[in-house]
């Protein structure tokens, strides 16, 4: 039988009000990241929401990459391990390769619309069965080895297979 090799990516927000040391950490490194990056691009501060400030001017958009860098440390704390993913069967976490931040909105005068998004993205997994909204996930125990554990995730809000490819036979 073949089974598909499937990534996942996993979509946590962010925002003044959610719970937990690590993402108000995020939170406000993020939004004193951003008040420094955007005056090279809102000089005057003649643009209040980011949206404006991107629609004025699109180099902007480097934003979302620039302020990346002030939450960094916190992201490689995680050990490659996608926080707040409710438990799982058969792993005590889920393992990610990539984290991506995305501004969502924020103002140079309200604190309180700053929103990002982190996306994780996992490495592949084997793609044992699929029943409802259950995957069974498969992953190799050792790099090379024969033997795989497997695990079942339950597929939830923010939650997505983000490529799905069969191995060359």
């Amino acid at each position: 039988m073949i089974h598909a090799l499937v990534r996942l990516s996993y979509k946590q927000i962010i925002d003044n009000n959610t719970p937990g040391n690590f993402a108000q950490r995020i939170f406000h490194d993020s939004y004193n990241e951003f008040l420094l990056k955007v005056q090279e691009y809102n000089p005057d501060n003649g643009f209040d929401t980011f949206k404006e400030i991107i629609s004025a001017n699109i180099k902007a958009n480097s934003l979302h990459y620039k302020t990346q860098f002030a939450i960094l440390h916190h992201i490689e704390l995680l050990s490659h391990q996608i926080p707040y993913l409710p438990h799982l069967a058969g792993i005590d976490y889920l393992p990610f390769d990539d984290c991506q931040m995305h501004i969502i909105n924020s103002s140079i005068t309200d604190k309180t619309l700053h929103k990002i998004s982190l996306t994780y993205t996992t490495g592949e997994f084997l793609l044992v069965q699929h029943f409802g909204e259950y995957l069974i996930l498969a992953i190799p125990e050792q790099q090379g080895g024969n033997s795989w554990s497997t695990f079942t995730l339950k597929m939830q809000g923010n939650l997505s297979v983000c490529s799905y490819t069969y191995p060359e036979a």
